[in-house]
């Protein structure tokens, strides 16, 4: 009999266990729908703060175009345009009022404006959050930074005639629609560089030290010549040929020679450096920097195009030199590009481009002007070679 008391004792506490656990359970899930709840009424009200952020970004944005417009050309004052066109491409949602715009110049060239607005809450207000803020900022600049571009120019035999003509009236008026903006002879340079199968550097770098070039020199030297006592049989022979890849028809005479006793003859022959620059070996013909340690080699007895202009200024003095060019050689496209780089940067050979970073740092901008085809490869430190595809890979690395 007390064995049985006592297990019945036990079974009655066991129920009121359960009883409590159940009661314990309804609080618990009480408490975390409640949770639930608040997190689905802020995300509600939450893609509605997004939506109307998107919106207030957009009229603000379209507005400020209209003002620094406005700022540039004086036509009108900046600040009333942006509050029309605010107002006109505002597109209130969810019970936003009109926000408030306001308008700010930091510096001569730039235009700021924000828009602050409430948005009133829709499931969040049972937490006792009744509105949220939402705001938005835009700026524009108007002016021009400080810039720098160099004009990499193809000057060879493929760009004669109509194309090169064309080609100088472009950079002309690329070159005038830049210096007719506010202040651009404070702000711009440009340089030229022109090129066909060599890049001509100009003859005043000879000794600089990131150059390699022999002196120039004369030798008397002989040699033997074969001369014609007779030709016969002799006609037209016409044909294509090619002048930086681009076809011609041509014709020349051809006849059958009889040659005599060779003949010794001496003549002084020269050895001339005439400003034009080869590339070095893969991998260093892509390198930027060019000095004492990675000299740039010079190519005697070598013709090649106008010497290149350094970063300038002086509008007058880049017109001048793109009526220097005369279409001629063979086309290297890498040797432009490369130099074209050089002329803008902040290193050696020329060290004239302001930094890429930094208080006085410029946009560096590079024109390749060109037909688009290259006719010959390197063959370091020559552009001699006929692999016109490694060319081509050279031109765009």
């Amino acid at each position: 009999m007390r064995i049985l008391g006592i297990a019945g004792h036990c079974s009655r506490l066991a129920q009121r266990f359960v009883r409590n656990e159940r009661g314990a359970i309804a609080i618990i899930f009480s408490l975390v729908s409640v949770a639930l709840f608040a997190a689905m009424a802020l995300a509600i009200d939450y893609v509605q703060l997004t939506r109307t952020r998107t919106v207030l970004q957009n009229a603000l944005d379209s507005a400020l175009v209209a003002a620094a417009s406005a700022k540039t050309t004086g036509a009108g004052d900046p600040q009333a345009l942006l509050a029309n066109y605010f107002t006109s491409n505002w597109r209130s949602a969810y019970g936003v009022t009109m926000p408030t715009v306001t308008y700010s110049e930091p510096d001569t060239e730039t235009v700021e404006a924000k828009a602050d607005a409430t948005m009133p809450t829709t499931f969040a207000k049972v937490l006792g959050v009744t509105s949220l803020s939402v705001s938005a900022t835009s700026q524009a600049r108007f002016g021009m930074g400080n810039t720098e571009v160099a004009l990499a120019v193809d000057n060879t035999g493929s760009m004669s005639g109509s194309k090169l003509t064309a080609l100088i009236e472009s950079a002309k008026i690329m070159v005038d629609e830049a210096y007719s903006l506010p202040k651009a002879v404070d702000k711009i340079k440009f340089a030229v560089v022109p090129f066909a199968q060599y890049v001509n550097v100009g003859l005043q770098y000879r000794s600089a030290p990131w150059m390699q070039v022999d002196n120039d020199s004369s030798a008397n030297q002989c040699w033997q010549e074969y001369p014609v006592t007779s030709k016969t049989n002799c006609r037209t022979v016409t044909g294509t040929y090619y002048n930086d890849g681009v076809p011609y028809a041509g014709s020349y005479e051809q006849c059958d020679y009889t040659y005599g006793t060779p003949v010794t003859k001496c003549g002084v022959v020269n050895t001339t450096w005439n400003g034009c620059v080869g590339s070095l070996a893969a991998p260093n013909d892509k390198k930027v920097i060019a000095n004492s340690s990675s000299p740039v080699p010079g190519l005697m007895n070598r013709y090649c195009n106008s010497p290149l202009l350094r970063l300038t200024k002086d509008q007058s003095t880049i017109r001048a030199k793109l009526d220097e060019f005369v279409a001629t050689g063979d086309t290297y496209i890498p040797g432009g590009l490369l130099w074209g780089w050089r002329v803008l940067s902040p290193t050696e050979p020329f060290a004239d481009g302001a930094p890429v970073s930094g208080p006085s740092r410029a946009r560096k901008v590079l024109v390749l002007m060109t037909d688009g085809k290259n006719t010959l490869s390197a063959n370091a430190p020559y552009h001699e070679g006929n692999d016109t595809t490694a060319a081509s890979r050279g031109s765009l690395a």
